[in-house]
C-alpha cells in the first residue's frame, strides 16, 4: 500500500512538472522538429535538447515563488518564448534554414512595408489555420501550467527535499549557462532573438552618431577629368531589385525577357565597330538584402574614419566633391531610417521619391515614373552630372511591378516540371519573368534619352542582389542562412556614348575584356569612379572591373563564405 502510495506521488510529480514546463518547452520542440524536418540532420535535435533544458529550468523556478508570482513569471518568460518560436519555424519554413542573429538585423534592416508585403505574398489560408491552431494549443498548454501550480505547491510542502532538488537543478542549469555562454545559449531561438535585437541596438546607435558627422566625410585629393573639358558628362547608374541574372535572356535564359538590350547587343554585333553595350556575365552581389548591399556598393569602406564601416565617403559625395551635380531618384518605399537608404541618398544635391505608397505590397508604383525625374536631371544646366535611378524592379509582388500591357508571359508550358514547382509557383515565374521584361523596356527607355541628351556619357544597370524564384528547390526570395547563387548573381549591363568611346578607348577596349571575369559588387564604387574617370587618394585600380590592373579576388559573402562553394547542383536533388 505504501509502496502504491509513493508511485502515485512519484507519477502526480512528474506528470505536474512536465505540465508546468509544456508551454515553454514544447515551443522548442516545435523548433526543434521543424528544423530537423527541413535539414535532415541532427544537430537541430542535440540545439533543441539544450533549449528544453533552459525552458524547464525557467519555468521549475516558479516552484519557488509565491503562487501568484510563479504565474507571473511563467506568463512572462511564455509570450518572448511565443514570439521567437514563430520566427525560427516561419524562417525556417520559408528558408530551409535556421533562424540566426544575422537574419533578425537583416530583418530589421528591411522597411516595414516590404516586410508586410513579404508576409502577404507568402500568406495562405492552411498557413494560418495551423498558425491558428498552434498558438491554441499554446495558450492552452500555458493555463494548465498555471492550473498544476498549485499541485507542485502542495507536493513540496509534502515533500520540503523535491522543492530543493528543482531549486538545485535551476541552480546547476544557470550556472552552465553563464559558463558555457554562447556555446549554450546560441542553440535557443530565443537568444538568437535577443542577440540579433541587440546588435540592431548597437548598429542605430552607431548610425545615429555616424550621420550627424557624415556631413564631412569626403575622398581626400580628388582629381576630376580635365576641366578644360566642355563636352557635357553624364553618368546614370540605374540600381534594380531582386533581379535574378538566370532570367535574363541574354544571359542564356531560354525565355524572351530581355527583346530590347538583347536587340542592342545584335545590332552592335552586325555593326562590327566597338559594343556600345556589355553585358558582364560573372558579376555577384555582396549581401541578399538591398541595405547590406548598398551600404557595401556605394561606401569606400576602405577609407572609413574608424572602425564602423558607416563612417567611410559615399560614391556621392566623391561626384560631389569632383564637381557634379548628383541626384537620387528613387521608386522604393523609404521610412527616412537611419538605418535605410537614406543614409546614402541624402549625400546627393537632389533626392527624390516617387513611391508614395504605404504599402508595396498591395499597390503599384511602376518604375516608369521616375522617366519624367530623368528628364529633370537630363535637362539641368549643370555642364557634369551623376543620376543614380533605384527602382522597385522585381520586389515581390512580383505582379504589382509592371502595367498590364506587360503581362506577356502567361502560359507555363515551357516552364520545367519539377517536385516544387506545380501551378502555383509557375504562375509566380511568369509574373517574375513579366517584371524583368518590363525593366528591360524601362532599361532601353533610359539610355535612349541618355543618348539623346548628347555629350560623353554611360549608363550602368546592376541589380542589389538576386532572387530564387523556385529555381532549384521550394523557395522563393532570398535568406543569407541557406544561400543559394540565384541569390547572388545579378544582371551587369554597360551602355557607352559615341563621345565617350571616342574620348576613352582604353576603357572601353578593358570593359570588353573583362565581360566574364569574376566580379562582386562591393567593389562597385572604384569601378563607378574607374569609370567617370575619377581619381582621389585611396583610389584602388586593382578594384575597378574597367581598369587593366583589375585583379579578382576571392568572392567571400556574409558568414565568411566562399561564393563558389554555393551548389546549385545539391539544390536541385533537395
Amino acid at each position: 500500500m505504501i509502496l502504491c502510495e509513493q508511485k502515485k506521488n512519484l507519477l502526480l510529480c512528474v506528470t505536474t512538472l512536465l505540465s508546468i514546463a509544456a508551454p515553454l518547452a514544447g515551443l522548442s520542440i516545435c523548433v526543434g522538429i521543424a528544423a530537423f524536418s527541413v535539414t535532415w540532420r541532427w544537430f537541430p535535435i542535440a540545439d533543441m535538447l539544450r533549449s528544453v533544458l533552459l525552458d524547464a529550468a525557467v519555468a521549475w523556478f516558479a516552484i519557488a515563488l509565491p503562487l501568484g508570482a510563479g504565474r507571473i513569471w511563467i506568463g512572462v518568460a511564455f509570450f518572448p518564448l511565443l514570439i521567437s518560436a514563430v520566427a525560427a519555424i516561419a524562417h525556417l519554413l520559408w528558408y530551409d534554414a535556421p533562424i540566426s542573429p544575422f537574419a533578425v538585423l537583416s530583418l530589421f534592416e528591411t522597411s516595414p512595408a516590404e516586410s508586410l508585403e513579404f508576409f502577404q505574398d507568402h500568406a495562405s489560408l492552411p498557413a494560418a489555420a495551423t498558425f491558428l491552431a498552434g498558438l491554441g494549443v499554446a495558450f492552452a498548454l500555458l493555463i494548465r501550467a498555471w492550473r498544476k501550480l498549485p499541485t507542485m505547491k502542495e507536493l513540496t510542502f509534502r515533500f520540503p527535499g523535491l522543492k530543493l532538488g528543482i531549486l538545485a537543478f535551476c541552480l546547476v542549469v544557470a550556472g552552465t549557462a553563464l559558463h558555457k555562454g554562447d556555446r549554450l545559449l546560441r542553440s535557443h531561438h530565443l537568444y538568437l532573438l535577443a542577440d540579433g535585437l541587440r546588435d540592431y541596438a548597437h548598429t542605430s546607435r552607431a548610425v545615429e552618431h555616424i550621420r550627424a558627422k557624415r556631413a564631412g566625410f569626403a575622398p581626400a585629393a580628388v582629381v576630376a577629368p580635365s576641366a578644360r573639358e566642355t563636352t557635357p558628362r553624364v553618368h546614370v547608374f540605374v540600381i534594380g531589385e531582386s533581379a535574378n541574372r538566370n532570367h535574363l535572356a541574354l544571359y542564356g535564359y531560354p525565355r524572351d525577357t530581355t527583346p530590347h538590350i538583347s536587340a542592342m547587343l545584335r545590332q552592335d554585333r552586325q555593326a562590327g565597330g566597338p559594343p556600345q553595350v556589355f553585358a558582364f556575365t560573372n558579376v555577384i552581389s555582396s549581401d541578399t538584402h538591398t541595405i547590406p548591399n548598398l551600404r557595401a556598393m556605394f561606401l569606400f569602406q576602405d577609407l572609413r574614419t574608424d572602425e564602423n564601416p558607416l563612417s567611410s565617403p559615399s560614391l556621392l559625395q566623391l561626384f560631389k566633391t569632383a564637381g557634379f551635380k548628383t541626384w537620387w531618384l528613387s521608386n522604393q518605399v523609404t521610412t527616412h531610417s537611419a538605418l535605410s537608404t537614406a543614409l546614402i541618398a541624402n549625400d546627393a544635391h537632389v533626392t527624390r521619391y516617387v513611391n508614395t505608397a504605404r504599402d508595396e505590397g498591395r499597390s503599384a508604383s511602376y518604375d516608369e515614373a521616375l522617366l519624367p525625374e530623368l528628364d529633370v536631371a537630363l535637362e539641368d544646366a549643370a555642364p557634369r552630372k551623376a543620376i543614380f535611378l533605384h527602382l522597385l524592379g522585381s520586389h515581390l509582388t512580383y505582379a504589382l511591378r509592371y502595367p498590364p500591357e506587360f503581362n506577356f508571359f502567361t502560359e507555363t508550358g515551357d516552364i520545367p516540371d519539377a517536385p516544387w514547382r506545380g501551378s502555383k509557383e509557375k504562375g509566380y515565374i511568369n509574373a517574375y519573368d513579366n517584371s524583368i521584361r518590363y525593366t528591360d523596356a524601362l532599361l532601353a527607355c533610359i539610355i535612349a534619352k541618355v543618348e539623346r541628351s548628347g555629350g560623353i556619357a554611360s549608363v550602368l544597370y546592376v541589380s542589389d542582389h538576386g532572387q530564387k524564384v523556385y529555381d532549384t528547390r521550394p523557395v522563393r526570395g532570398q535568406a543569407i542562412e541557406n544561400p543559394s547563387r540565384h541569390m547572388f548573381d545579378v544582371p551587369f549591363l554597360l551602355w557607352f556614348s559615341p563621345a565617350y568611346q571616342a574620348l576613352y578607348p582604353d576603357v572601353v577596349a578593358t570593359a570588353a575584356a573583362h565581360r566574364d571575369i569574376p566580379f562582386i559588387t562591393s567593389h562597385f564604387a572604384h569601378a563607378a569612379a574607374d569609370l567617370a574617370r575619377i581619381r582621389f587618394t585611396g583610389f584602388q585600380r586593382g578594384k575597378s572591373l574597367f581598369a587593366p590592373e583589375y585583379t579578382p579576388h576571392e568572392r567571400i559573402l556574409p558568414g565568411n563564405r566562399p561564393y563558389d562553394t554555393l551548389d546549385e547542383i545539391r539544390d536541385r536533388s533537395h
